[in-house]
């Protein structure tokens, strides 16, 4: 399961996410993800308690709270040819080098995901460059 902050309501409700989805998994092995949705590096909340928060701190509650996994969704980037901001997933690398970090918004082509790779990030979030075919899928 991926929590967006665009819909996180309270970031104390974080464990009974994790714990709700967790059960509803039965046997099965369960995880969820925080996906910081971010506008020009800050968090886009559905309420201000979240708004409002820095998003290192965020990530530090929702690791508390047993997620493992974020993605860091640059929305300013999407489809604007600017190529991705990893600063924030790098100050996440830094604090928590276990996690696993997804970096998206605004890769434009293999250069892009190759320097996010060597980075060092877990996995890259494309969509606009697979779209237009600034990035062949099928070209290695």
């Amino acid at each position: 399961m991926i929590v967006g902050t665009e819909t996180l309501r309270d970031p104390a409700a974080l464990s009974a996410i994790v714990d709700a989805v967790r059960a509803a998994a039965g046997p099965r092995p369960a995880d969820c993800a925080l996906s910081l949705d971010l506008k020009d590096g800050a968090l886009l909340g559905g309420v201000p308690a979240v708004a409002q928060l820095e998003p290192v701190h965020l990530v530090g509650l929702a690791w508390d709270a047993g997620i493992r996994a974020f993605i860091t969704l640059e929305l300013s980037r999407v489809g604007g040819g600017g190529g991705p901001d990893p600063s924030l997933a790098r100050r996440l690398r830094e604090r928590l080098p276990a996690a696993e970090i997804v970096v998206g918004g605004g890769v434009r082509h293999a250069g892009d995901v190759e320097t996010l790779a060597a980075a060092g990030f877990d996995a890259v979030l494309v969509a606009t460059a697979l779209h237009t075919g600034a990035l062949d899928p099928s070209a290695r």
